[in-house]
């Protein structure tokens, strides 16, 4: 499911279940529907900004569909920006609780949406990501009223494992993304694969110029590399700077990397 559709089915799960769970008096007067607001929170700015736009129209398109669709209620998509970020996420959220929302889709990021969660589970409301694949926000303690439509990152860490386990190499490096998605996926891939017989695992920041951590890969006589890249223009240019210090090791890599 693409991160669009999964949204277009989150905001309509919402709709429809504000319908089939309020019960309205019958009467012969005609009178306008009452809003319901349905908070949305987006990566209007940040490292995946790019989807930004596309995550709006789908919210448009959700927003018409369910109005035509009954005539009960006038649903109204609530924006906030995220900004792929976890402070921001939870002042995106503050905004749309102060909105009064009565359930919010979002974040995209992680990160986000563990900072949006501290808000909206403090005011009762519940919350469906559409994109967050951090393996932690499982944890419905940590995480209360969350629930997404995607899988989480424990699945495609063990994926990882196995690709990796299919070239031969045994002693890899673990490049990530400074970032909740990065972390938690280079989690998952360490617990299938396990620590033992791990060269490095080395964090990277997106506005790095990965010298570092490509010598560091080399000094270290790592035979591989498993690349967790976040955001967009992160894979390609790693894999030139691994190249250019003449790595001939298998490289396998996660989301991010087409």
């Amino acid at each position: 499911m693409s991160r669009a559709m999964a949204l277009l089915a989150v905001l309509l799960l919402f709709g429809s279940a504000t319908i089939s769970l309020s019960a309205t008096a019958v009467t012969n007067e005609p009178r306008d529907p009452p809003n319901v607001n349905i908070g949305f929170v987006v990566p209007l700015t940040g490292p995946i900004a790019v989807y930004g736009p596309g995550f709006q129209a789908t919210g448009n398109i959700a927003e018409e569909h369910i109005n035509a669709m009954q005539n009960q209620y006038n649903f109204e998509i609530v924006e906030a920006d995220s900004a792929c970020d976890g402070n921001q996420g939870a002042t995106g959220a503050q905004v749309l609780v102060d909105a009064g929302v009565v359930a919010v889709a979002g974040a995209a990021c992680s990160g986000a949406t563990m900072g949006a969660n501290s808000v909206l589970s403090a005011a009762g409301i519940t919350q469906v990501a559409y994109a967050s694949t951090n393996p932690g926000l499982s944890d419905s303690n940590t995480y209360p009223l969350f629930f997404r439509v995607v899988r989480s990152d424990a699945l495609p860490g063990h994926a990882l494992a196995g690709v990796l386990n299919s070239t031969g190499e045994s002693n890899p490096a673990v490049l990530y993304a400074q970032s909740d998605y990065g972390a938690g996926l280079a989690d998952a891939f360490e617990d299938a694969w396990g620590t033992w017989n791990l060269c490095e695992t080395i964090p990277y920041s997106q506005t790095a110029d990965f010298h570092s951590e490509v010598q560091q890969v080399l000094d270290s006589g790592c035979d591989s590399v498993v690349l967790i890249p976040y955001g967009t223009g992160e894979a390609m240019p790693l894999i030139d700077e691994l190249d250019d210090h003449g790595f001939s090791g298998s490289i396998v890599c996660g989301e991010g990397c087409g």
